[in-house]
């Protein structure tokens, strides 16, 4: 994951568009794989399966040229994050069990607001690794309201309602 990542944000031009520095990239990416741990199947492994994928719309399905950057950039770290931390648990098991995290979040997409509270959270609370740090203000808020938007869809259970 992390040397696809680093690939796929140089090759799309994110690391120099969003002056993202080399240490808190690379500091990014190894805070990243860790988090995967070690699951079964909600793992580095997936993420990179999901990463190579995007990659592959935004390259071959022509996905880029409706993009912007900003948008390009939301893409591919929600590719990267948004499976963050997860627990092997579905979102069902933590709904039937009142866990803490169905508890958080009051059994609403339980494991996606956990995966993108735990991304921006990682990124207020340890600089030295915040590869957001440089957008500007609305940048950020345009940037974090496409990946809330984007780890949302990722809950299968939204993909069947009416």
């Amino acid at each position: 994951l992390e040397t696809l990542a680093g690939r796929f944000l140089h090759e799309w031009g994110c690391v120099k568009e969003f002056r993202i520095e080399t240490e808190v990239l690379n500091g990014w990416l190894s805070f990243v794989d860790e988090m995967y741990g070690d699951v079964a199947f909600h793992n580095s492994t997936h993420a990179t399966d999901v990463l190579q994928a995007v990659h592959c719309c935004l390259k071959t399905g022509g996905l880029s040229k409706m993009l912007k950057p900003l948008e390009r950039f939301a893409f591919l770290i929600s590719a990267i994050v948004h499976d963050l931390g997860h627990d092997a648990m579905s979102n069902n098991f933590h709904k039937n069990s009142v866990s803490e995290r169905s508890l958080l979040y009051n059994d609403q997409s339980t494991q996606e607001m956990f995966h993108c509270a735990t991304f921006f959270a990682a990124m207020v609370q340890n600089p030295e690794i915040n590869i957001l740090k440089n957008l500007s203000v609305e940048e950020f808020r345009d940037f974090r309201a496409l990946v809330i938007r984007l780890l949302l869809q990722t809950d299968m259970s939204s993909h069947f309602s009416a």
